[in-house]
């Protein structure tokens, strides 16, 4: 019998979850202020998270926006 947790992975949800890591590990690079780390860990993890899910999934369509992707200088 086959293992039914096998992931499927593509390049959307290695990016995805490559996209949630990056947030996170900027949370803690010093100089930034508690602002901007308490924007990126949660929205890392949750990046990262979704990614996880869709690549775990068998069935359906999913929908990756392309802002995800695109790295954003903060303000």
């Amino acid at each position: 019998m086959s293992s039914s947790s096998s992931a499927h992975r593509s390049a959307y949800e290695v990016f995805a979850v490559l996209s949630g890591i990056i947030p996170i590990g900027a949370a803690f690079v010093p100089g930034n202020s508690f602002k901007n780390r308490v924007r990126a860990a949660p929205g890392g993890i949750f990046l990262t998270c979704y990614g996880r899910y869709v690549a775990h999934r068998t069935t359906g369509t999913f929908r990756f926006p392309v802002v995800i992707f695109l790295i954003r200088r903060p303000r």
